[in-house]
């Protein structure tokens, strides 16, 4: 009788952020807070930014279990910006729900993930918040940035809303839900929506569907000698 041969088991591949997050555990830090900016284009204008705060608050909702997010969700008539900070299983599920949602329900036409920063020392909002601006229309000719001002470009718009974040969080409530109101006066670090379309074109940033290959697909090496045949006799030292 012949005895049965057992293969081993393939490895389980892990994702870029398995390998990640396995690092911090040992370092002993048990949650990771990320901050994410995505931008994006709208299927239709928007005149108040009311259902577009009802479709990421649910989606927020569903994607967290017992962590708190915060950020900022702002709405132009042709475009948003979503600054959103929370532990990194939370962001990665908002991007899954995102990414597997309709866009006649999500009435986003295209997604750019425009910033992410892991382990992020602290918070700049206190709370996960909605603005709308109320501008004319974007030009139609809007193009790509240029690629050489692109890190420069997301950058600049990064850290303006880090910085609002934190001046949010210094007012009091009635201040703050005054100056949000008022986002386009209040707020001179506010790009314009033809910058954030022009991000949203551009071939050098991931797109959605481009950040989640990276970030949450197992990470595959293909050696040359598993693409060589006759495979190449080892080198003797």
């Amino acid at each position: 009788m012949e005895a049965s041969l057992e293969l081993p088991e393939a490895p389980v591949r892990e994702s870029l952020l398995d390998v990640v997050q396995s690092k911090l555990q040992q370092q002993g830090k048990a949650v990771l807070v990320t901050r994410l900016v995505y931008v994006a284009k709208l299927t239709e204008r928007a005149s108040t930014g009311d259902l577009l705060h009802g479709v990421h608050k649910k989606l927020l909702d569903q994607s967290h279990v017992g962590s708190t997010y915060t950020g900022i969700l702002v709405v132009f008539p042709t475009c948003l910006l979503h600054m959103v900070e929370g532990p990194t299983s939370t962001i990665l599920e908002l991007l899954r729900l995102l990414r597997d949602t309709s866009k006649s329900e999500t009435r986003l036409q295209a997604v750019t993930v425009m910033s992410c920063t892991e382990d992020i020392p602290s918070r700049a909002f206190g709370k996960w918040q909605t603005a709308f601006v109320d501008a004319p229309p974007a030009s139609e000719k809007v193009e790509a940035v240029d690629p050489a001002l692109l890190v420069q470009t997301a950058s600049s718009v990064n850290l303006g809303f880090i910085h609002l974040g934190r001046t949010l969080a210094g007012m009091t409530e009635a201040d703050g839900k005054s100056t949000l109101q008022s986002l386009s006066t209040s707020y001179s670090e506010l790009p314009s929506q033809e910058t954030l379309l022009s991000i949203v074109l551009a071939e050098d940033a991931p797109t959605l569907q481009e950040f989640l290959e990276i970030m949450d697909t197992p990470v595959s090496i293909d050696l040359d000698s598993e693409q060589t045949w006759p495979i190449p006799t080892p080198l003797k030292f």
